[in-house]
């Protein structure tokens, strides 16, 4: 949303304390008008009770979009957005090895970049360790730190 007040950001965690919260917030009349959104990060607590409460709400003019870990099929959350027929839920796997490197030499090639192997391999390590990151990552190479190996050319 364009209006910062539109966003609303909450912890899993949170919502486990106080399911109830999700609805409120869901059904929460934007102040000037329009679409809401609302982030949830989830947590290690438990915080199901809260989407299967939000499926019977008459909601309108609010996404929600929940990012959690890696779910296993009898997870709680899960489970808890299959049941619902307004919600969907996405896996999301972190890149391969190939993929990071595809995604350096993509985006190098784009700035007018070549890097050699060695700094190639350091920048998939690294996106690797932090590979939510990782699409993030390709686009900000040339802006590395004084770690990273200076192997990037014209």
């Amino acid at each position: 949303p364009k209006d910062p007040f539109s966003l609303v950001r909450l912890a899993g965690d949170e919502l486990a304390a106080e399911p109830s919260r999700l609805v409120e917030e869901a059904l929460t009349i934007p102040l000037f008008g329009g679409r809401r959104a609302i982030r949830v990060r989830a947590g290690p607590r438990n915080f199901a009770g809260g989407i299967d409460a939000l499926a019977d709400a008459p909601i309108k003019d609010c996404r929600i979009v929940i990012e959690a870990g890696e779910l296993r099929p009898e997870a709680p959350l899960r489970k808890a957005c299959e049941r619902a027929k307004t919600a969907v839920a996405i896996a999301c796997y972190p890149d391969g090895e190939r993929d990071l490197a595809k995604l350096i030499d993509d985006e190098l090639r784009l700035s007018g970049l070549r890097i050699a192997l060695e700094a190639r391999a350091w920048y998939c390590w690294r996106a690797a360790f932090h590979f939510r990151h990782s699409c993030a990552e390709g686009s900000n190479l040339h802006w590395c730190g004084t770690d990273c190996p200076s192997s990037v050319t014209r």
